[in-house]
């Protein structure tokens, strides 16, 4: 089973993201609201983070690192993809700007991952 501090970071980033996708824009603190620069700066970071989390419980299951990357990558893209198509009937704006943004945090977490760069954190085998 995967590190128990893994998987938590994994659900902690995706309740942040789902929160910061699916609340209203004026429960989100002031200036933070649809189409601001911090709002949409942060998709690239969030995405990242829940790529590489991802990609550390896929590698942890399937043992392959190009099988666990497409996985994560596929996974954070759903989950992207998803948030977006149910923005529109909460009230906000879903729109192809996110999906890209999205997109590029996945990016960039396959491709500091390909790299070789792991943090030092390792899952046990239990």
């Amino acid at each position: 089973m995967p590190d128990r501090l893994v998987v938590t970071a994994w659900l902690a980033t995706f309740a942040v993201i789902a929160w910061a996708s699916l609340s209203p824009p004026d429960a989100q603190a002031s200036g933070s609201g649809n189409g601001s620069l911090i709002t949409n700066l942060g998709h690239i970071p969030a995405y990242a983070l829940l790529t590489t989390f991802t990609l550390w419980l896929a590698q942890a299951r399937f043992a392959t690192r190009v099988r666990g990357a497409g996985i994560a990558a596929a996974v954070a893209l759903a989950i992207g993809g998803a948030f977006e198509g149910i923005q529109p009937l909460i009230g906000r704006d879903g729109n192809f700007t996110d999906v890209t943004l999205n997109s590029m945090g996945v990016a960039l977490a396959l491709l500091i991952w390909s790299q070789g760069w792991r943090p030092k954190l390792y899952l046990s085998s239990r």
